[in-house]
């Protein structure tokens, strides 16, 4: 996924109590105050979010997200994300505020190197686990835990950079889940720029052998990708939360249209020549399918 694909909070170990969102009332982003911002378009892509830009940094790739998507993001890169539930009433004013200031906080702290990447995600189609009322996910890219654990709170210079404090341009009305954190295994990316991103989650019975078939399906959407509109693709490994109930692999589909996220679920696209042994090996290891796939739109992103 992204400049993927970017919210409870799964606590890692008790360094990770500092990077909550619920309660914390400095934080924006992982700590995080509530923000709002306006409309939609395109971490993370993820995902995973998820044009070039989203997955493209200087040494390491990042999503979709994207992330997963279309921004700074590396391959072997952390991805946190931040899911959201904002009020119907708010998500205009959620995404302007997100576009006009947050992002630009953001890019600050790429170039600064605090974080990798940035990328807000807005639900368009499909069921989360385990909260569905979730309709935003904010994706950040890290090139380590330790800076993960370690980075400045980037969001809180808004007064310093805007004149405006954040308590202003924070939504008290949102409600912030808890973290999830993945580690990016394969990424591969276009010069297009990304608007849609489908998140899919898995539960692979062999990790090791996924990682080969994902080998093999990078070697055919790189081949393909361009002539249906596909702009970024990835897999990650989930980090936390882990158990039983809870998806252990990630995977990302970036697209520069809505119809292109569409024929991918429908196994057209860039799917079209898949061989049938590598569709095999992959039922094999997910004998019950995929946990959820979920579309996204990319709203904002760093570059």
């Amino acid at each position: 996924m992204f400049h993927l694909l970017n919210e409870k909070r799964y606590l890692l170990n008790k360094d990770y109590n500092n990077i909550r969102m619920s309660n914390a009332k400095n934080s924006f982003f992982l700590n995080q105050k509530k923000l709002q911002l306006s409309k939609g378009q395109g971490l993370i892509s993820i995902l995973v979010l998820i044009n070039h830009k989203l997955f493209r940094m200087k040494k390491i790739y990042f999503l979709l997200i994207v992330i997963l998507l279309s921004s700074n993001i590396f391959a072997q890169e952390i991805i946190a994300f931040n899911p959201i539930i904002v009020d119907e009433d708010d998500t205009e004013a959620y995404e302007k505020n997100n576009k006009e200031y947050i992002v630009k906080l953001a890019q600050d702290a790429v170039d600064e190197k605090y974080i990798s990447g940035w990328i807000l995600l807005k639900k368009m189609h499909g069921e989360l686990f385990p909260d569905n009322d979730v309709n935003y996910i904010l994706v950040s890219g890290f090139e380590s835990i330790n800076q993960l654990l370690t980075r400045p709170e980037w969001w809180n210079k808004s007064e310093e950079k805007f004149g405006i404090p954040i308590d202003l341009i924070s939504n008290n009305n949102m409600e912030w889940k808890e973290i999830e954190l993945y580690n990016t295994q394969n990424q591969i990316l276009s010069e297009g720029e990304g608007k849609f991103v489908i998140l899919n989650w898995a539960k692979p019975n062999n990790m090791s052998k996924m990682l080969e078939i994902q080998n093999k399906v990078e070697n055919h959407f790189k081949k393909n990708m361009n002539k249906y509109g596909m702009t970024g693709w990835g897999f990650a490994t989930a980090i936390a939360p882990q158990g039983k109930n809870f998806s252990t692999a990630l995977f990302w589909d970036v697209y520069d249209s809505f119809e292109g996220v569409l024929s991918h679920l429908n196994n057209q696209a860039v799917n079209i020549g898949i061989a049938d042994n590598i569709k095999n090996e992959f039922n094999q290891i997910v004998p019950d399918g995929w946990d959820s796939r979920v579309i996204f739109q990319i709203i904002a992103t760093t570059k």
